[in-house]
């Protein structure tokens, strides 16, 4: 009897077993399932013109206000202050001093860390809803998803708005590093950089022709068209690409000569859905004798103009300024290593900051230790250069008391004290650039090439926003 009690507790423990280990499983589970993030409800509706305004899909007005997410989706070494040379040209000159790998191994480590997902969700705390989100022309591929797409996806999840801005084209739409220029703008000139162009937005217009987390395509920063109606006939063919694919979406067209310029621009030619571009990088006062053209080109034509990029020591005031006048803008300085609190609603890098100690500390003392070397080459290329007497040794004296020659001494010698001898003067600058560029990419390849794994990771982690300052300006 006491047996066949035993066997009776013994299989109601096995079944209390087997059912408490179904419970915690099932338990486990179900408390999984519950507390697994669910993406935010976007709201997000498509946007369209409607004379000069933009307005969702009720008619209602939405006023633009973002910033720019630069310097991640292309090099701008300048924003970490590093190397501000074309992206390519870096590149290479490293890889004559260390080994590819690594050298790939620096540019993805800090596209990996640079901007992520909370960055979107940062943006719209602060009351932004949008981003201007710069790229090269090799984050669109077709059949195969980039860290442009993955952008975009952490926009939707974020519930604000992303406008896609094309800032280095095949070929280079302008001559300055920012699109990966070789000094020339080829782009203008040869057919096959222009069907590479008009196929790049195909390929996005199919992707994102029913996604309304895309408020728009920005065709092409800062072009220099030797010749607007260049750009025009640029624009319109590529208009009428993406038109065939996907009508909802706002298309933004920049001004020529770096944004500044509308004055190519007949709007009823280039069709509907259209705000178009400029950018300022000029003073307070500057930039509103320039904006009041802009808006007598809004008045005649009916159409929305926006600010895309504007910065500098004015940059707190022309946000004021734009929210007065009611034009749509972005400022291009969301992480600048350079901004100061007082200057800046967004981020800076302070004082003390990994990326400070590790990288930029050391490449300034390898530069202070060849300060010599340095002006002992620069003297040389001044010596041997073609240059008039007198220039040469006003070059000189600038170099002996100030112990450099910035790009804005040979921009005022070329243009105001020795004119006759700007394209002289052109070489030798390129030439003392290179020279200090060595110097610089030496420190920096030095410097890369002592870490250890933990180093570089720390270092590169460092550059994730959670470890910047955030400015004192009121957004």
């Amino acid at each position: 009897m006491k047996r066949k009690n035993m066997k009776k507790i013994g299989v109601l423990m096995v079944i209390l077993l087997l059912f408490g280990a179904f419970a915690f499983f099932y338990c486990r589970n179900k408390k999984e399932t519950i507390i697994a993030p669910t993406p935010p409800t976007t709201n997000l509706s498509f946007l369209k013109t409607q004379g000069k305004d933009i307005v969702n899909e009720s008619g209602e007005k939405v006023f633009l206000k973002g910033v720019n997410f630069g310097c991640w989706l292309l090099w701008e070494g300048g924003a970490l202050e590093l190397p501000n040379n074309p992206e390519h040209q870096l590149r290479n000159e490293m890889e004559k001093r260390m080994p590819k790998t690594e050298v790939d191994n620096f540019f993805n480590l800090i596209l990996a860390n640079y901007i992520l997902a909370e960055d979107f969700a940062g943006a719209k705390s602060m009351g932004l809803n949008f981003i201007r989100l710069p790229f090269h022309h090799r984050y669109v591929q077709e059949g195969q998803l980039t860290k442009l797409d993955e952008a975009i996806s952490w926009a939707k999840n974020n519930g604000i708005y992303v406008m896609i801005d094309l800032q280095v084209a095949p070929g280079s739409q302008n001559t300055a590093y920012h699109s990966d220029s070789d000094g020339n703008a080829y782009l203008w000139s040869n057919t096959t950089y222009q069907q590479q162009f008009i196929n790049l937005w195909k390929i996005l217009a199919q992707r994102y022709k029913d996604e309304p987390t895309v408020v728009g395509y920005e065709l092409l920063n800062e072009p220099e068209a030797p010749e607007g109606t260049q750009l025009v006939s640029l624009y319109q063919q590529a208009i009428t690409a993406i038109r065939t694919i996907d009508n909802k979406h706002i298309i933004f067209l920049d001004g020529n000569n770096y944004a500044y310029d509308l004055s190519m621009f007949n709007p009823p030619s280039l069709g509907d859905n259209i705000v178009y571009i400029f950018h300022t990088y000029l003073s307070l006062g500057e930039s509103q004798s320039k904006v009041q053209q802009y808006q007598t080109f809004q008045n005649n034509f009916q159409v929305p103009i926006m600010c895309n990029e504007y910065g500098g020591n004015d940059e707190v005031q022309l946000t004021s300024y734009f929210q007065t006048e009611e034009i749509p803008y972005a400022p291009w300085g969301y992480k600048l290593s350079f901004n100061t609190p007082d200057k800046t609603p967004f981020y800076y890098m302070p004082s003390g900051h990994t990326w400070r100690i590790q990288l930029l500390n050391k490449i300034s003392e390898q530069m202070r230790a060849n300060e010599d070397n340095i002006k002992n080459e620069i003297l040389k290329t001044i010596n041997e250069s073609n240059l008039s007497d007198q220039c040469k040794q006003d070059l000189i004296n600038i170099l002996n008391s100030t112990g450099e020659i910035t790009a804005a001494t040979f921009r005022v010698f070329a243009t105001e004290k020795y004119p006759d001898e700007a394209n002289e003067l052109k070489i030798v600058y390129q030439l003392v650039e290179g020279i200090t560029l060595s110097y610089t990419i030496d420190a920096l390849a030095t410097t890369l090439q002592v870490m250890n794994e933990n180093e570089m990771s720390e270092l590169m982690q460092s550059l994730q926003t959670q470890y910047w300052k955030k400015g004192t300006v009121p957004w």
